[in-house]
Formats: C-alpha cells, sequence, structure tokens
C-alpha cells in the first residue's frame, strides 16, 4: 500500500490506517509505520473514503499538522488524549513534524503505551 497506492485507492489506504487497531502487535506496529510516512496523497484519498469516521477526522488532522503553527502543541495535547486511536495518529503526526522539532516524539517515547513509545524510540533512533 505505501508505495502503490494512490489518490484512486482511499478504500484500501483505510483499510491499512484501520490495522492500527488490529490485535497482532506486528501488524499494529505496521500500520502505524506506514501512517507516519503515507503520502498526503495518500492520506486525502483515505479521507475522501472515510469521511467524518473518527478515523476519517483524525486523517484528515494529520494532514494539516505540518502547517500548522501549533503543530507541536497540538501533537503534544493528542498524545496525552484517553483515545488510544488518538494517541496513535498524534505518534503518527510527532514523526512527520520531527524533522522540525522532535520534542513531541520525546514525549511520545515517554508514554505508557507501549506500541506508541516502542515506535517513538525507534524513531528518535534514526
Amino acid at each position: 500500500v505505501h508505495s502503490s497506492a494512490g489518490s484512486e485507492d482511499g478504500r484500501i489506504i483505510g483499510k491499512a490506517v484501520g490495522l492500527l487497531e488490529d490485535v497482532d502487535i506486528a501488524v499494529r506496529r505496521a500500520a502505524l509505520y506506514f501512517l507516519a510516512r503515507a503520502s498526503g496523497v495518500q492520506l486525502s484519498a483515505a479521507v475522501a473514503h472515510l469521511g467524518d469516521s473518527k478515523i476519517g477526522l483524525l486523517l484528515r488532522w494529520l494532514l494539516c499538522v505540518p502547517e500548522s503553527d501549533n503543530a507541536v502543541s497540538d501533537v503534544m495535547k493528542r498524545l496525552d488524549s484517553d483515545d488510544r486511536l488518538v494517541r496513535l495518529v498524534a505518534v503518527a503526526a510527532a514523526t512527520r513534524i520531527a524533522d522540525r522539532n522532535r520534542l513531541a516524539l520525546g514525549r511520545a517515547a515517554a508514554s505508557g503505551d507501549d506500541d506508541i513509545s516502542l515506535f517513538a524510540s525507534r524513531e528518535l533512533a534514526r
């Protein structure tokens, strides 16, 4: 999906992102890796398919994060959310803005959620 999906593949991309909630840890990590590196075209296609669903709204937010003046503070707030899916999308956002500011990724690495902590720690080590 990462290397081949494009603007016409919103359904497939949406399914890939939906795997963030899979029971298998390896599948969840692969989905998170994809989300952190998906292109704007891929995210837009997923948003068009997912609409105003919870994950669709989170992906719409993720698309806007890199251009936001408050990106770091917004990501950090979402990393503290009670909602696990919100936190997962936030760590993907932290990865996407890490070239400008690694503070949110550092906060994610200290998370009590093992999936988020391990993912962020690996990204910090890159």
